[in-house]
């Protein structure tokens, strides 16, 4: 048995300028337009495991956007897959717009546009590299912004949320 660890990080603030900042590497994000409250509250545990990222926050309500212009820039090539434990979600992309709520997950490619209003929420966040899993799933893609449903999509949502919980 190994006594290796898994790499970790956890972020934790509440201010929204220094959240802003720190999820900028991948999303750019507003705050939620209907959000008056003042404060704001954001915490993330982050695991790494080989070429996968996985974070379990509990995040404020806000917006999130990923602009052709920034997909081209950053060159992010991964999907994520967001488990929502609360909240939800409603995401515009270039396929439309798509709805979601606790208990579903939502599939996002990082190389195509998005809009997404978030409330308050407590999810999981897995993020795959396309190298990894588009041999496997080549449509991942076009579920992009989508809420899969049925069996399956159960299964995914209950793994993805152990797998958190065991990290």
């Amino acid at each position: 048995m190994s006594n290796s660890t898994i790499a970790s990080t956890h972020f934790s603030s509440q201010d929204f300028n220094t959240w802003r900042e720190s999820i900028d590497v991948v999303f750019d994000v507003e705050r939620h337009s209907q959000d008056q409250r003042p404060g704001f509250s954001a915490s993330v545990e982050a695991f790494q495991l080989g070429d996968m990222v996985i974070g379990d926050a509990v995040l404020g309500a806000q917006r999130y956007v990923r602009s052709a212009a920034r997909s081209r820039r950053d060159g992010m090539d991964h999907f994520v897959l967001n488990l929502y434990r609360t909240g939800g979600w409603r995401a515009n992309t270039a396929r439309g717009e798509f709805e979601g709520r606790a208990g579903q997950v939502s599939i996002l490619d990082l190389s195509c546009e998005l809009v997404s209003d978030e409330p308050d929420c407590n999810l999981v966040a897995l993020f795959l590299p396309r190298s990894l899993i588009e041999e496997r799933l080549p449509n991942l893609g076009a579920l992009h912004g989508s809420t899969p449903t049925g069996p399956y999509a159960a299964l995914l949502a209950e793994y993805i949320d152990l797998l958190a919980r065991r990290l």
